[in-house]
């Protein structure tokens, strides 16, 4: 089978291809993770990510893509395991503390779990649930490296919290469904930062 040329578009094209690229991902909410590893000195961090999936159930492996610019994508494929963890609607903040460019995201130790097995990667206390990965193979792709992660170990919380949604450019959660006709997310209010997880 031939191999398609890649389409060329007009620098004035690319960009509104991009523009319009930007808006509908805008309008698909997806559940917010964050990618929790030990870097170099021993200390936790984390990286918040929209862009993960399962993959298959056999063997349980799951995707990630991580910005090859980042600190985080050099350490982790330095270190090579890494946790997921989906955020659960009460920890915004963690989100927000782990999605700052050049920010320093070391996790602070209120957010962690105290025991976690030896060489493991730190788990946040009340996410909906932790993975934790060895990485399998990994693509690099324009500017993001796509992570084959091996799932190891899975931790689910037993309280079953609502996850933590982006969607149009703003934290949400799901909506209670009263009727037929109403979608299963809508934009709500939620508390300020500081009245999440601290």
């Amino acid at each position: 089978m031939a191999l398609l040329e890649p389409l060329q578009l007009p620098d004035d094209e690319l960009s509104d291809d991009r523009a319009a690229f930007r808006q509908a991902f805008r309008r698909h909410p997806a559940s917010v993770v964050v990618v929790t590893y030990i870097d170099v000195t021993g200390a936790p961090r984390g990286m918040t990510a929209t862009a993960m999936t399962a993959l298959s159930a056999d063997p349980p492996s799951l995707i990630v893509c991580i910005d090859r610019a980042t600190r985080t994508h050099e350490e982790v494929m330095h270190v090579r395991t890494f946790g997921i963890d989906m955020l659960a609607a009460s920890q915004r903040r963690i989100s927000q503390h782990c999605s700052r460019p050049g920010a320093d995201k070391r996790l602070d130790e209120r957010w962690l779990a105290p025991e976690v097995p030896a060489g493991d990667p730190p788990r946040l206390t009340n996410a909906m649930a932790h993975l934790v990965c060895t990485i399998d193979s990994a693509l690099d792709a324009y500017t993001h490296t796509v992570v084959v992660g091996r799932v190891r170990a899975i931790w689910l919380n037993p309280l079953n919290p609502a996850p933590l949604l982006y969607h149009d450019g703003a934290y949400t959660r799901l909506a209670t469904i009263t009727g037929a006709d109403e979608p299963a997310f809508a934009r709500l209010v939620l508390p300020d930062p500081a009245a999440d997880e601290v």
